[in-house]
């Protein structure tokens, strides 16, 4: 952790449950592509819905999954 500060990696963001909050950033600086985190990572499950739909999975179909425990 404190490698981490000394380097100055890490980058405030928010998190709708849990406020601002830190995170380790890319450890290389690239004078093109500069990296930059823009949101927090993902609650488990949170996505779930929309990536099935995507993958064409309809509103029966998901709640079908959901009411037998597969998601």
């Amino acid at each position: 952790e404190s490698q981490v500060h000394h380097l100055g990696i890490t980058q405030k963001v928010h998190h709708p449950v849990r406020g601002d909050i830190s995170l380790v950033g890319q450890p290389v600086d690239l004078s093109r592509t500069p990296a930059k985190i823009n949101t927090a990572s993902p609650d488990a499950g949170e996505h779930t819905e929309a990536i099935l739909k995507e993958l064409g999975y309809n509103d029966y179909d998901v709640t079908l999954l959901r009411s037998n425990n597969v998601i």
